[in-house]
């Protein structure tokens, strides 16, 4: 059994330390500082946010009142050329 680990571990025991090339540290502190200046700002996202609700708030209570005026229109139209607004047919 341990002849079966030693065999398992001996190319772990041919490794050798990497020397790194110079200013590797330096590189990768920069670009992490870069992915970092890259993102949105929280102020950012609250103010979109904060517009879009409101945008979307005025725009439903302009098609709501919108929505209201037409049915009022009809039945004024309807009223000024003397037509009837339900669909009897027969007066009785």
């Amino acid at each position: 059994m341990n002849t079966e680990k030693d065999n398992t571990l001996e190319p772990l025991e041919q490794i050798k330390k990497v020397n790194p090339p110079p200013f590797l540290y330096s590189k990768i502190e920069k670009r992490i500082k870069e992915e970092q200046t890259d993102r949105v700002s929280a102020k950012w996202l609250v103010a979109a946010s904060v517009t879009l609700i409101i945008l979307i708030a005025s725009n439903s209570f302009l098609i709501s009142s919108n929505l209201k005026t037409k049915n009022n229109n009809g039945n004024n139209i309807a009223d000024a050329f003397q037509l009837t607004t339900n669909n009897q047919l027969y007066y009785e």
